[in-house]
């Protein structure tokens, strides 16, 4: 199981021009949220959030622990049985030294773009909500998202 998702990982991503691989959206980049992200309108989702191409290196280099793990007749059964052959395992270790993670002011960013967005205004939804520990809710109310504004400090209270 762990190298057919490992696979379907180094399948899902592309080669930019930055010499990068690059994942397009696999989930929401907030999943409290219950609508989809409005700052990219052609799909729902984000590109290149940090946590899912993080994890998915992760992923991809498990899975070939895994199968180093295996004693050799084994291993050679598996990849046979998978019809994992030395090209796509080499795929797998570009995608896995290559993956793009986004930053911006010295901090990895949420996700591509985070630091286009506009920052939000905490004082504003404190003074008009009082309490916003469910700030989601009061954004999607506001018909928009917590994907169309950013933080720049976690609020406090």
């Amino acid at each position: 199981m762990l190298a057919e998702i490992a696979r379907f990982l180094g399948q899902s991503g592309q080669l930019r021009p930055r010499a990068r691989t690059v994942q397009h959206p696999r989930c929401h980049p907030d999943p409290t949220s219950s609508t989809p992200a409005t700052r990219a309108p052609h799909h729902d989702g984000v590109d290149n959030n940090a946590y899912t191409n993080v994890m998915a290196v992760w992923v991809i280099m498990r899975a070939v622990d895994a199968l180093n793990l295996l004693p050799l007749p084994n291993r050679l059964d598996l990849l046979e049985t998978l019809g994992l052959h030395d090209a796509e395992l080499a795929h797998w270790d570009e995608v896995s030294r290559r993956m793009f993670v986004p930053f911006h002011d010295g901090v990895i960013s949420q996700f591509e773009g985070y630091e286009e967005l506009a920052e939000l205004d905490w004082d504003r939804y404190r003074r008009q909500y009082g309490n916003i520990q469910r700030l989601d809710r009061i954004l999607e109310a506001e018909s928009t998202t917590s994907t169309a504004t950013r933080p720049r400090n976690k609020p406090t209270r």
